[in-house]
């Protein structure tokens, strides 16, 4: 079986405790269903009978979070504006690195 590719696996954050994210899968009747959830907290509470967690959801559907996070990213890679922001950002603290590294 091939695995499922948790592309976004610490590098997406819960947006109420800030808590990284990892990639899971729990099995259903007909498929695996892969999640992604708090990975510190999901492995303190692994061998506890009763789980308790302060974030809910504290897990999200691994389709659902990828393909809104991928549409972001596109939609700010498409952004004109956005892009001449970064590109001018970046150039500045380019500048005044330079500048430091002569003093």
């Amino acid at each position: 079986t091939q695995r499922y590719p948790y592309t976004l696996t610490g590098l997406i954050f819960c947006g109420t405790c800030g808590e990284r994210l990892c990639g899971k899968s729990a099995h259903g009747q007909k498929r695996k269903y892969p999640f992604y959830e708090h990975s510190r907290i999901a492995k303190a509470q692994g061998t506890l009978a009763k789980q308790i967690y302060a974030c809910q959801p504290h897990r999200f559907p691994g389709e659902t979070v990828e393909t809104r996070t991928w549409a972001a990213i596109e939609n700010l890679l498409n952004n004109r504006d956005l892009a001449a922001e970064l590109i001018q950002q970046a150039a500045s603290e380019r500048s005044g690195m330079a500048e430091n590294h002569e003093e």
